[in-house]
């Protein structure tokens, strides 16, 4: 009987088939994210002039929950997203599934580049500064 209260766990899930977790997993890897990738660089002055050395490339998102969850995720999970944004001089560290993600760059000012959903649609072009 059903005390009207949401689900907080779903116990039963290790027991149910190998080939529907394996569905469930896929479906989860497949939804769309928004994943906003910055210019990551460290300025210095020398001799008056600024400086600036490129790190990498880096997001304020985190990693795909899938790739946490268990071993049995992980797996499913890494045949949709791959580390990507790297170089020869800077190892990729972002998690990107490039068939169903979207890729947004921004090193905007303060948190606007944050900005969920169509928020930063709105806001208009962000000032960026590349030296």
């Amino acid at each position: 009987m059903s005390t009207g209260e949401p689900l907080t766990t779903f116990t039963v899930f290790p027991e149910l088939p190998f080939e529907l977790r394996l569905k469930i997993w896929h479906c989860i890897a497949q939804g769309p994210r928004t994943v906003t990738i910055t210019y990551g660089s460290q300025a210095t002055r020398h001799k008056g002039k600024t400086i600036s050395r490129f790190d990498g490339w880096g997001t304020p998102e985190p990693a795909p929950i899938i790739l946490h969850i268990c071993h049995e995720s992980r797996v499913e999970g890494l045949k949709s997203y791959q580390l990507a944004f790297g170089s020869h001089f800077h190892a990729a560290k972002i998690y990107f599934n490039f068939a169903a993600d979207i890729l947004r760059f921004g090193n905007g000012h303060e948190a606007e580049y944050l900005a969920r959903d169509a928020e930063w649609i709105k806001a208009g072009p962000a000032p960026y500064r590349l030296d």
